[in-house]
């Protein structure tokens, strides 16, 4: 069995945001990705803040109505006076507006007044404020105010008040007139409408701020692998592949769900010819012949890397076995949608079928697949898993181990222990790094030899990341892979020149073009003229 790799796997997590510089590109894209997965909980946060806002307002809303009366005020003393003019007058005129200004308030809003008014208008209580000022200073100018919520009780207080004040008022300042020049009106309308439009519009956009803390939150919170360069930095694992995103076409007569390169998908089929070349290159490399695939959690594309990698080997020319040891989950029958009529691996370890029974042909001769089964296994024998595979390494060229989970099903680290290498599947965006970590160190404790991981499902562009290297060459958004509709290749892969339509990157990977300086597989006018110029090379020498 292979020891352990030189450098263990890495403990410590720095995050993507804290530890070192912001990277302002993969917030950005987390918090699109959170306004995608959360948009309908925000939409619900701020229709219920508007409802909740608008509902509050009207509930809460108390109609006032206002009635007002303007008057000026004279002493009789005063009005005699003013008949023969002089300084005098002038004089006692000022000394009275200003004795006025401040008496007037308080003979108004006195108790002795407002028992008056309660007496006059025969209730108990005043359901009202009374308000006086002056109109202009230094003058006899005043306006009484009377605010209620009832317009009629405003208007019949306002007059009882006018109708008072000159009897009350005498014992302070004398016998006093008033002369009214603004007579009092029986209010419409409250003069306190509310805005609901305005109220509403606040709680939508209280809403909306809350809505983007929300998706903030969900950006930082997000501690999984983003870019190639990630797996290498915080998980100190090579990448031996990457395989673009891809969606399969539903349709009723295939009830089939696992996305294969049988489906015409050039960039998906591609990446795993590549994939298959360095597979077994790793596996040539010490006489290795069983290779486990695993993640750390379902969701990960375990069965769809295992499927397709043993296919693409198949197609080589080379005899390739491919064994489902997903017993609870059945993932490549259930998705290729097979129904077992001999039983699987299941019903050998249980014995009730050889394994030549169990052994399904497919469309290629060299290439036989092995099915979960139909019983439930509970227990596996380890000694029946060594039979297996010793008949499986004496009569293939490859077999290739669809796994469980090796961080959620314990079984898992036991076929791994069997099989000569393992290959871990990483999703972009998907499990976080510490269950990554915890599950590459169950595979490490057992000694088992991971040869390297394969970066699944990755996606640039608008509502991705940005590639890293020579990989992260954009394809075309009509296959609904990564990048925009010409495609990208980053200045990080070498320099390109717009007007020939020509890129070449560190890695040797050259792509053309027929108008653009951009380029991918996904639009008409570029096509990929070579491939990895090394991979060219051992292609070469097999065939020569």
């Amino acid at each position: 069995m292979a020891e352990k790799p030189e450098n263990e796997i890495k403990t410590e997590d720095t995050g993507l945001y804290f530890g070192d510089m912001i990277r302002l590109d993969v917030l950005l894209v987390d918090f699109f990705k959170g306004f995608r997965k959360l948009w309908l909980f925000a939409v619900l946060i701020t229709l219920s803040l508007s409802c909740l806002a608008f509902f509050n307002c009207k509930k809460s809303y108390v109609p006032k109505y206002v009635s007002q009366a303007s008057f000026s005020i004279s002493t009789v003393n005063s009005s005699q006076n003013s008949v023969s003019g002089g300084s005098f007058s002038s004089y006692y005129n000022s000394v009275l507006a200003q004795q006025l200004s401040k008496t007037f308030s308080y003979v108004i809003n006195s108790q002795t007044m407002r028992q008056i008014l309660m007496n006059e208008l025969g209730v108990n209580g005043l359901n009202s404020t009374i308000t006086a000022k002056n109109d202009v200073a230094s003058t006899p100018l005043f306006t009484i105010s009377v605010t209620s919520t009832s317009p009629q009780d405003a208007y019949n207080i306002l007059c009882a008040v006018i109708d008072n004040y000159p009897r009350l008022a005498q014992y302070v300042l004398g016998e006093t007139q008033m002369s009214v020049y603004s007579p009092a009106q029986l209010p419409q309308e409250p003069y306190n409408k509310p805005s609901y439009k305005s109220h509403v519009v606040i709680a939508a956009a209280v809403g909306v701020f809350v809505s983007c803390l929300m998706f903030l939150a969900y950006a930082l919170s997000r501690r999984t692998v983003k870019k190639r360069d990630d797996i290498k930095e915080k998980l100190n694992l090579k990448v031996i592949g990457e395989v673009p995103f891809a969606k399969i076409k539903r349709r009723s007569k295939h009830p089939a769900s696992l996305l294969t390169i049988s489906h015409k998908n050039a960039d998906f089929s591609e990446s795993f010819r590549l994939l298959g070349q360095r597979v077994q290159k790793c596996l040539d490399s010490d006489g290795s012949k069983i290779l486990a695939v695993t993640s750390a959690l379902h969701g990960e594309g375990i069965t769809t890397i295992a499927y397709n990698l043993a296919l693409s080997i198949a197609q080589s020319g080379k005899k390739v076995a491919l064994l489902d040891t997903d017993f609870d989950g059945q993932s490549i029958q259930n998705d290729l949608g097979v129904t077992l009529l001999n039983g699987g691996l299941s019903d050998y370890f249980s014995g009730e079928c050889t394994l030549s029974e169990i052994e399904s042909p497919t469309s290629l001769q060299n290439f036989k697949i092995y099915y979960a089964g139909t019983m439930p296994v509970k227990i596996i024998s380890h000694e029946m898993l060594i039979c297996l595979f010793e008949h499986l390494r004496e009569n293939y060229d490859y077999v290739i181990v669809d796994t469980p989970p090796c961080g959620a099903v314990s079984d898992s680290t036991r076929i791994i222990s069997l099989a000569d290498k393992t290959l871990f599947v990483i999703r972009q965006d998907g499990t976080s790094v510490g269950e990554i970590r915890r599950s590459l160190k169950y595979v490490y404790d057992i000694n088992a030899a991971v040869c390297g991981a394969v970066f699944n499902a990755v996606n640039v562009g608008l509502g991705g990341y940005s590639g890293s290297g020579c990989h992260s060459c954009a394809c075309g958004a009509k296959y609904g892979y990564y990048g925009s509709k010409y495609g990208h290749i980053r200045k990080k892969c070498g320099g390109y020149e717009r007007k020939h339509g020509y890129c070449k990157g560190k890695s040797n990977n050259v792509y053309s073009g027929k108008d653009y300086g951009y380029y991918g597989y996904g639009f008409s006018g570029g096509k990929h003229i070579t491939e990895n110029v090394t991979d060219k090379r051992e292609k070469e020498k097999s065939n020569g």
